[in-house]
């Protein structure tokens, strides 16, 4: 898989600082190329998942 033409999404808990955020971020794009970035709370992404996969 290119980096360059993939974009990514990343967890973070709530209440992060934003400068942990923007450091995160900045790593992904400079260091591997990513094209985009989306970052979710962690437990939103959880709950997704596991909505996904219900059985109702």
């Amino acid at each position: 898989m290119d980096p360059t033409e993939c974009q990514i999404l990343l967890t973070d808990p709530p209440l992060n600082p934003f400068k942990n955020r923007e450091i995160m971020v900045e790593t992904r794009f400079w260091k591997y190329n990513f094209v985009g970035v989306f970052i979710q709370i962690q437990a939103v992404v959880t709950l997704y998942a596991k909505s996904a996969y219900r059985d109702d």
